[in-house]
């Protein structure tokens, strides 16, 4: 798992990045200047993505902390190792059926 400080920068660059000034704040002046049911439109749509944003960045956390303890755990490795051996070999079988085709 990640030290508590880590979780803490990252989350703090992500929010500098969604707090910048950038082109979708340019956008939403730009259109609100042309009335304000447009601005207002255009807000809600930030606002969406904001809120969106938010979601997967507490998904993104929630994943690391899962692949931490998959990470610690042995016998998941194990069946890990096993899934990705019976991929790869189903992956060589479909290649060599597709080679004798052409």
């Amino acid at each position: 798992m990640l030290p508590a400080h880590e979780l803490m920068l990252f989350a703090l660059a992500a929010l500098v990045m969604v707090l910048t000034p950038g082109p979708n704040m340019v956008y939403l002046v730009s259109r609100s200047l042309h009335g304000s049911v447009l601005g207002q439109s255009v807000q809600l749509g930030l606002i969406q993505i904001s809120v969106s944003f938010s979601v997967n960045l507490v998904l993104i956390l929630s994943a690391a902390r899962l692949a931490a303890w998959f990470a610690r755990n042995p016998l998941w490795l194990a069946v890990q190792r096993w899934v990705m051996g019976f991929v790869l070999a189903g992956l060589a079988v479909r290649l060599a059926l597709d080679s004798r085709r052409n």
